[in-house]
């Protein structure tokens, strides 16, 4: 896994975990480290009105709702999660 899938990986994972109380330390968190990831190698196909899948990364709607296959992230599960496992190259 290279180290970009590493980072993402471990940020989505806290983000789907993380609690109440923390979650303006998420957002900064967030916006710093997360949606960079995400703007370089998702958002080409997964933002906007065009989005592969139905799936669209760009709005915590589209996380939580996700796409044909279901929810992108499925808090506290991170081993269920479908956005995890594609970054770690766990699911063509």
């Amino acid at each position: 896994m290279t180290m970009t899938a590493r980072i993402l990986a471990f940020a989505v994972l806290a983000i789907a975990t993380a609690g109440v109380s923390a979650a303006e330390d998420g957002l900064a968190f967030f916006e710093k480290r997360i949606r960079p990831l995400l703007v370089e190698h998702c958002y080409g196909c997964h933002a906007g009105v065009n989005s592969k899948g139905g799936l669209l990364l760009d709005t915590e709607q589209g996380w939580k709702s996700g796409g044909k296959r279901g929810p992108a992230i499925v808090p506290g599960k991170a081993d269920e999660s479908l956005l995890i496992r594609a970054v770690r190259h766990e699911d063509p």
